[in-house]
């Protein structure tokens, strides 16, 4: 029982939950607007949702407004990193924003960083929820009833 007191003291699960939630989100937002479901960009949608869980942790006393914002710029430099690597790197393409205004090489613009930042308000709030999940393990032979 030590070692599952350790496991939510240090919030670990919080940042499980988290890191699920942005993938499955991801999956969902991947089938709903291009009709398939690409592992890569799910994953990266959990990272998000680590990130902005670690910050939200990190920065408690700060505005939410403070929060969405630095979550937005983190977001956005991993998602400059990863394309870069993924897209011009390694040839795999999984997005280009060369059409859109003032975007960077192509990896980032500015109206999908609004839309991280728009989307970092709820992700806070369920940050708030998920270091709150309680977490009970049970014996051998024990029942949850």
């Amino acid at each position: 029982m030590q070692g599952l007191n350790k496991f939510r003291d240090n919030g670990i699960h919080g940042y499980i939950f988290m890191t699920s939630c942005g993938i499955l989100f991801g999956a969902f937002i991947e089938a709903l607007y291009h009709e398939r479901v690409i592992f890569a960009a799910s994953v990266i949608m959990g990272v998000y949702f680590f990130m902005i869980h670690r910050i939200n942790r990190a920065l408690k006393d700060e505005p939410i407004y403070t929060r969405a914002l630095i979550s937005t710029f983190a977001i956005t430099a991993v998602e400059l990193v990863f394309g870069i690597i993924t897209n011009r790197v390694m040839h795999l393409h999984f997005w280009d924003f060369s059409d859109s205004l003032f975007h960077v090489l192509g990896q980032i613009c500015p109206r999908e960083s609004f839309i991280r930042f728009v989307i970092a308000f709820p992700v806070i709030y369920l940050s708030k929820f998920a270091d709150r999940i309680p977490i009970r393990a049970l014996s051998i032979g024990e029942t949850n009833g």
